[in-house]
């Protein structure tokens, strides 16, 4: 998970970097000089704005995308199962939230519903923010 989540992330960035230069195209090939040390206190906010909300829907979609990888391996599979049952001694049947499918799905619908938009929404205004690198 924590491979998918960085490289999901990095390509977040790079994609919102590339919003950034239909921005602000004088900063075409400056990539380099993206939160360098000695960075200005707006330059700095606007650049974490850019980087730092694109976190959430990465961490979101490799959480999603790892239960979904997990599931096909049939022995995590059955050990999901188990787990939704709870406590074997209870004859109950699982809760339809305790499921690995439902826990899945809620988490992918947080992902889509909330994580994405607000993520890409901060991320978009760091980019416009983001007039000078220093």
């Amino acid at each position: 998970m924590f491979a998918l989540l960085g490289a999901l992330w990095l390509a977040a960035f790079r994609l919102m970097w590339r919003v950034h230069l239909f921005l602000h195209p004088e900063h075409a090939g400056h990539l380099d000089a993206f939160w360098r040390k000695g960075i200005g206190g707006q330059a700095f906010v606007a650049s974490a704005l850019l980087v730092l909300p694109l976190f959430l829907p990465a961490l979101g979609i490799s959480m999603t995308l790892t239960n979904l990888l997990l599931w096909c391996i049939a022995p995590a599979r059955l050990a999901f199962a188990r787990e939704a049952i709870g406590e074997p001694e209870r004859d109950e049947e699982p809760e339809p939230e305790m499921t690995f499918d439902a826990s899945t799905l809620a988490l992918a619908r947080l992902t889509a519903m909330y994580l994405l938009p607000i993520g890409l929404a901060l991320s978009l205004l760091g980019a416009w923010l983001l007039t000078s690198l220093r």
